[in-house]
């Protein structure tokens, strides 16, 4: 079945509490372990966090730390997420 087919005719709400985020990012994650990569940032914008306040926690129970932003960071990010290994 293709993504298109799965994903497509369904409403963003409806795609919530699937799995989907967290297989995402682990594959994520272990690729950038198998290619050596050993840090990965992201920023958490005001917005998104407003909008999901579990999203700093997600981020935790997968391995990132959660920081203030840096100097140099974007205007409107509220937190950092770093993930090392």
């Amino acid at each position: 079945m293709s993504f298109c087919r799965t994903f497509a005719p369904r409403r963003p709400w409806q795609l919530e509490q699937r799995g989907i985020g967290t297989t995402l990012l682990k594959r994520l994650l272990q690729g950038a372990g198998a290619a050596g990569i050993r840090e990965i940032k992201g920023r958490g914008m005001q917005d998104a966090i407003d909008t999901q306040p579990w999203l700093l926690s997600w981020y935790k129970k997968h391995g990132f730390a959660v920081t203030e932003p840096d100097a140099g960071s974007l205007r409107g990010t509220k937190q950092m997420v770093v993930w090392r290994r």
